[in-house]
């Protein structure tokens, strides 16, 4: 299997990976907060919760298979960082220790302004959530010269219009802050990113010297995300 961005689903891709190949696994899935109902703020404007196809879902209880399949594929001193709603993070947390992980932390996503697609609703969330798994007790953490304490929390702005088209994009440089840490630079790590939509850890590969395997369904996010990250491998 070729390094590369794939218009597959992740249960395929990673059904092609080996046990035990992958060194980061960044999955940023369904949210599982749609809502189809609208509903008035202030008595005038209409929001809605509604993210798109991709984000229906009636519990995390369908990922089950899929963090299964991140379990054998990651290596012993891997890591698995899983993004969701604060909602069903706990959840998800108990799926993944029923299927072997170890809870390491939860890491924050502090944005420097709210997403203005929940403007005017009183107290907005300014934060996203993730959880950082391990298959052990034991785990790589890499210290590079220069960089600052590894706080759990990481401040970053979101991305912004006119270039951002996934409604739950995360900035690249946010992926880049959380995984220099994870591998060790120009050695060959590699990054696996379910659910990659407009591929953020692409780059991040680039810089880190990683190789990078995405899978994305939705072959409309496949050719945005080739269009702006410039990824000729598209498999």
């Amino acid at each position: 299997m070729r390094p590369g961005l794939y218009n597959i689903s992740n249960e395929d891709g990673c059904g092609m990976l080996e046990d035990e190949s992958v060194d980061v696994i960044m999955k940023d899935g369904p949210y599982f907060l749609t809502k189809a109902e609208e509903y008035r703020v202030g008595g005038d404007s209409q929001k809605t919760t509604a993210f798109g196809e991709w984000d229906i879902g009636s519990s995390p209880s369908i990922m089950r298979l899929g963090i299964q399949e991140d379990y054998r594929i990651l290596k012993q001193t891997g890591s698995l960082i899983i993004w969701s709603s604060w909602q069903m993070l706990p959840e998800i947390l108990a799926i993944a220790e029923e299927s072997g992980f170890f809870l390491k932390r939860k890491l924050t996503w502090c944005k420097t302004k709210a997403s203005p697609m929940f403007a005017n609703m009183g107290f907005v969330h300014a934060t996203e959530d993730a959880i950082w798994l391990t298959k052990n007790k034991a785990w790589t953490h890499y210290y590079h010269k220069g960089m600052e304490s590894s706080n759990n929390y990481f401040i970053h702005a979101p991305v912004s219009e006119p270039g951002r088209f996934h409604p739950c994009e995360k900035p690249v440089s946010l992926y880049y802050d959380i995984t220099k840490r994870l591998v060790k630079r120009n050695a060959g790590s590699v990054i696996v990113e379910p659910y990659a939509g407009s591929a953020p850890m692409y780059p991040v590969a680039q810089s880190l010297g990683c190789e990078y395997y995405g899978f994305e369904l939705n072959s409309h996010y496949v050719n945005l995300a080739t269009k702006r990250r410039g990824i000729s491998n598209v498999l």
